[in-house]
């Protein structure tokens, strides 16, 4: 009710948008829907959230849509962005969002182009934000691509930028470099500065599972893995990048419930490229190569053999090298898995091919892993496992800790971590994973 000046009765919708409006301000967007019958004060609401929000620092704007087909296309945000932004301003988040939609449709070097012609009203903004947002726009590619050199800079340009600006902008640069710290094999956790994820806690936890994932320690990863939490509530502009990132956790950490969450958010985009934000944050390669592994996590490995398959083509296609060595990889170990007839000669030229492919792009732990997976189902490993160490492989490939496989076996988790390296060596493997892949059993149901 409205009496007067008053305004009674919207207490839990007011507090509800100033809700929005504050994860708004951490960087997470969304949209609030006012809807009703005529008369019961919708608009009356809004003006009254509008005016706290402007208390409170934030920028507003008004725009109206006429009820009429003769309205414009994208109307609304062209009277907001009319209103709200000078020209300039205008012309570069028009840039920035065209780069990220052609990024999604694999359109990489149509991405590029745009950010070849937004270079020049960067400089003339002569603005550090605009500037922050190209570099890591392109350094967001460069990884793709896997021009790891070019991409670090950019990334230490941004982040010299980024020393009073906002923390968003810090932690997005750290997130960055910490990819890029994966990818090309550096066991490098973020300066103290850098790792300040408070305004994303879940975020946070996410990336630093990743980070032990990635350098082969699962029982590390399990300590910040959370998938509940960062899954309860995941905005659309963050949809394919956040469960992208959760799919290699959750394939990496055996988790079948999640890989399988995590495969049903990803299908209905299966023909797009993983990428976030206005312009590129992140640009992990066709989303196909997430289904791939989170269908091999679930044990359909004929459709994630299809998955990988399209993905290294459209990775290709887009000139995605880094992305395209992953995929390899990941059909390799998938085809190693499955064992039918002619999958296991096919599996060891994969991972041939992407050893080669990592190596000569710098990275180092994929480049390893490849080749020793492509080692061991060449059959040069270094003889036989013992009775004991057969025993240990079975519970490795079951997805077992060291500890868990010492209190299985009454033995010291030392002694469990030291038969592990020992079944490792005699495989010439380098992680756990292939020594689940190593020890599969062939199809039964295979046909010649």
């Amino acid at each position: 009710m409205d009496y007067g000046s008053a305004f009674i009765g919207r207490a839990p919708e007011l507090e509800l948008i100033a809700a929005r409006a504050s994860a708004a301000r951490r960087g997470a967007g969304g949209v609030v829907l006012i809807s009703g019958e005529p008369g019961i004060g919708k608009s009356r609401l809004a003006e009254r959230a509008a005016a706290r929000a402007t208390t409170a620092g934030m920028r507003t704007a008004r725009a109206r849509v006429p009820q009429d087909e003769g309205c414009p296309p994208y109307w609304v945000f062209r009277q907001l962005l009319g209103q709200r932004l000078p020209e300039q301003d205008a012309q570069l988040w028009g840039r920035l969002w065209r780069v990220d939609a052609l990024a999604q449709l694999g359109r990489v070097a149509e991405a590029e182009a745009e950010l070849l012609v937004l270079a020049p009203l960067v400089d003339r903004l002569r603005s550090p934000g605009p500037r922050w947002h190209l570099w890591r726009s392109q350094a967001a590619l460069a990884l793709g691509r896997g021009q790891f050199s070019q991409a670090r800079q950019l990334i230490m340009d941004s982040l010299r930028i980024t020393a009073s600006a906002h923390e968003n902008m810090t932690t997005i640069a750290g997130v960055v470099l910490l990819k890029l710290n994966g990818l090309t094999g550096r066991d490098e956790w973020l300066a103290p500065e850098l790792a300040d994820f408070s305004y994303s806690p879940q975020l946070g936890m996410a990336i630093r599972a990743w980070w032990h994932l990635t350098h082969g320690r699962p029982d590390q990863a399990r300590c910040y893995y959370q998938p509940a939490e960062a899954l309860a509530h995941v905005p659309g502009n963050r949809l394919l990048v956040t469960y992208s990132l959760f799919a290699e956790l959750a394939a990496g950490l055996g988790d079948r419930q999640t890989a399988a969450r995590a495969h049903q958010a990803l299908l209905p985009h299966a023909d797009l490229f993983c990428c976030s934000g206005a312009g590129l944050t992140i640009f992990d390669g066709s989303v196909g190569r997430y289904l791939g592994i989170t269908a091999a996590a679930t044990g359909d490995l004929d459709q994630a053999a299809r998955h990988l398959r399209q993905a290294i083509a459209a990775n290709n296609r887009a000139g995605l090298a880094a992305c395209t060595a992953l995929a390899t990889f990941d059909l390799a170990q998938v085809l190693a898995r499955r064992r039918r007839p002619g999958d296991r000669d096919e599996a060891a030229a994969l991972a041939a091919v992407a050893a080669d492919q990592a190596g000569r792009l710098g990275m180092a732990l994929v480049s390893r892993d490849a080749r020793a997976l492509a080692g061991a189902l060449a059959g040069r490993g270094g003889g036989p496992l013992t009775r004991r160490e057969a025993e240990i492989a079975a519970l490795v490939a079951r997805g077992l800790t060291n500890r868990q496989i010492s209190s299985a076996l009454h033995i010291s988790e030392r002694t469990a971590e030291n038969h592990v390296q020992h079944i490792l060596a005699k495989l010439g493997l380098r992680t756990r994973t292939q020594i689940a892949l190593a020890l599969a059993p062939v199809d039964p149901q295979a046909t010649p």
